[in-house]
């Protein structure tokens, strides 16, 4: 078992419950012990030498390799496989024509795109897709377009780079759609018999994580309206929350395995009951999932495979026969020897691997078929599901490969030009100048006086809502719409029970509401906002003043009379200090001529004053005190 990449631990948590489902369904003539190896190789961590680690399983004794790797260490993986002529079972759907000992479980999802493709005469297509699986799934739908199979199709194809940075990206997206569909319409209008074409995006992403954000983003963006068709390829679509997508008519449609039905004794789905409950008890999130079927189909291709060759003719039979006295022999030769300057491969690989191709049976998920010269799966079917309107996923039909596509109800893939004709009712309440009574002096209605639950004409009323609704429903969507007046703007009574305007969304009492309504967050918990058409704060109103002229004394404005009497009395005081204290400190006292018999004093009370004004306007002076006081 040769697992890597983030779902690695999953896979070998689950690889056991799959085999011992396999071992409890399957009747063995012959008894026997299949040993498991799992081998969780890193392959970015440069401190495992894989080569070397596939050296010793190889020495051990392995018949075939069950995987699920990524596509860059795939290809050197699948020629080591060939090389030594021992089978790779993946459970990925890897086109990889070099080598021939790779078997491929995962049906592969693109003969199903391309007969949607062309049940519905699709046009322009936009193909979004994050890693190399989808680059090479687009590479041969490109490929289609010169042969006869998809000449008329027209691909945009766009790079997914981080899912949480994909704004730009669906904007982009958007713009161009709606040239295309600007550019159909008018060709349409000329053309009577032409196929009208919608907005077609197929989702082509490697985790299931990408697809959930993407379809959150999308429904941020607001691209979910009847023009818009979203193809999934993800065989996991099951699990994803599409209830938001019941609105606005967007279309999604998805591929899925077939559901399990097929069982023909209770046995049987008693074992499968007890597996999908074991691996729910595992606490995997996002079980159960085709991966965890397809181990399951893995283990019993491989198992059904051994007791078929046991059941065989004696030359078949003694070709498993690899194991004496507890050692593997590679015919006369102990082992193989992958580190020797020859290559020396598995002399019953080739035997082993024919009659895992030639395995058939019904498994998990769905016929169990292989190509003999390809290895990929045959004869597979999908079951083909919609979610548009009022339909959470809903079967709609089955795809059988090759190319067999049956649709019972293809309503939904019908671009409508126009929605129905239907009244649409807008919930409103009574605020100036939003939303106003028209004044009429033939009717003496007022608002106060229209009760709630009340319908008015857009003709009745008057105001921005009023202006904004007919810009909606008369000019963009050509729809007849009315007022349904509310007295209340919404509150939630109890959990999940509002009143007002938000109670009328949702019980579906209306279709929408245009007024002045605050966004809050116990409102966008149940109700979904547009961006707000006006933004409301607290602002400080005061009277602005009169302009005066200064005048001489206009400095001292920014203080009081009272402070100013402070700073002239400390002023004065620190000044008269200072004389004190040179006064009284010898080293104040000085000669200044060796003639002189008086000594002298600089800080007189003329210097004293000005040396504190100085020193109280930051100002450099000549003078400084000489005493320590004084300082």
């Amino acid at each position: 078992l040769l697992f890597n990449g983030y779902d690695r631990e999953n896979y070998s948590r689950i690889s056991p419950l799959a085999r011992q489902y396999v071992f409890n369904k399957l009747e063995r003539r012959f008894q026997y012990d299949v040993i498991e190896r799992p081998d969780t190789v890193d392959f970015d961590s440069s401190n495992i030498d894989t080569w070397s680690s596939l050296c010793n399983q190889l020495s051990n004794g392995i018949m075939s390799i069950i995987g699920h790797v990524e596509h860059s260490d795939f290809e050197w993986l699948s020629s080591f496989c060939s090389t030594y002529q021992v089978p790779f079972i993946g459970l990925d759907n890897y086109d990889y024509r070099k080598t021939n000992y790779y078997i491929s479980l995962m049906p592969d999802i693109l003969p199903a795109l391309v007969s949607l493709i062309r049940r519905y005469r699709i046009k322009q297509l936009v193909y979004l897709y994050d890693d190399t699986n989808g680059a090479h799934r687009l590479k041969q739908l490109i490929g289609m377009q010169t042969k006869t199979t998809l000449q008329n199709l027209n691909i945009i194809s766009r790079y997914l780079g981080n899912p949480d940075d994909s704004y730009d990206l669906l904007q982009n997206i958007e713009f161009m759609t709606n040239s295309l569909l600007r550019t159909t319409s008018s060709s349409t209008t000329t053309n009577t018999n032409q196929t009208i074409q919608g907005r077609y995006v197929v989702l082509d992403f490697h985790s299931f994580d990408t697809y959930s954000r993407i379809m959150e983003k999308i429904k941020h963006r607001g691209m979910t309206t009847a023009d818009y068709h979203y193809i999934l390829l993800t065989l996991n679509a099951k699990q994803l929350d599409m209830t938001y997508f019941r609105y606005g008519g967007v279309n999604v449609t998805f591929f899925s395995l077939p559901s399990y039905e097929h069982f023909n004794d209770n046995y049987t789905l008693l074992l499968y009951n007890n597996y999908i409950n074991s691996i729910k008890n595992t606490k995997i999130r996002n079980i159960p999932s085709v991966e965890s079927l397809l181990i399951v189909d893995a283990w019993e291709t491989l198992l059904r495979t051994i007791n078929r060759m046991l059941s065989s003719s004696n030359e078949i039979r003694e070709k498993l026969k690899v194991f004496r006295q507890g050692t593997f022999y590679n015919d006369l030769t102990p082992g193989i020897d992958c580190r020797s300057n020859f290559i020396v491969p598995w002399s019953a690989g080739k035997i082993y691997l024919e009659n895992l191709l030639n395995t058939t049976f019904h498994g998990l998920t769905g016929n169990v078929q292989f190509s003999n010269k390809t290895g990929q799966r045959i004869n597979y079917t999908f079951e083909v599901y919609r979610v548009t309107r009022n339909d959470m996923p809903k079967h709609i039909g089955f795809f059988r490969a090759p190319t067999t596509l049956e649709v019972t109800d293809d309503s939904s893939y019908r671009f409508r030009v126009s929605y129905d004709n239907r009244t649409r009712l807008v919930v409103t309440i009574f605020d100036e100048p939003f939303m106003m009574l028209k004044k009429n002096h033939d009717n003496t209605l007022t608002e106060k006086s229209v009760p709630r639950n009340t319908i008015l004409e857009p003709s009745q009323v008057e105001g921005f809502c009023v202006d904004l609704a007919r810009a909606v429903f008369r000019d963009k969507l050509k729809l007849p719409y009315k007022f349904l007046i509310e007295t209340n703007y919404g509150n939630e009574i109890e959990k999940g029970v509002w009143n007002g305007m938000i109670g009328a969304l949702v019980n579906r009492d209306a279709d929408l509401a245009i007024a002045s309504l605050t966004i809050n967050g116990a409102r966008e918990k149940a109700v979904d906002f547009s961006k707000p058409f006006i933004d409301l704060g607290i602002s400080i109103m005061i009277s602005k003043p009169e302009k005066q002229k200064p005048g001489v004394f206009s400095f001292m404005a920014p203080l009081s009379k009272g402070i100013w009497i402070c700073v002239i009395v400390s002023y004065l005081l620190v000044s008269a200090i200072l004389v004190l204290v040179s006064r009284t400190s010898s080293y104040e006292w000085y000669f200044e001529n060796e003639s002189d018999i008086i000594p002298r004093n600089k800080f007189s009370i003329q210097n004293a004053l000005f040396f504190s004004f100085a020193a109280f306007m930051h100002q450099g002076v000549d003078l400084l005190p000489r005493s320590f006081s004084g300082l």
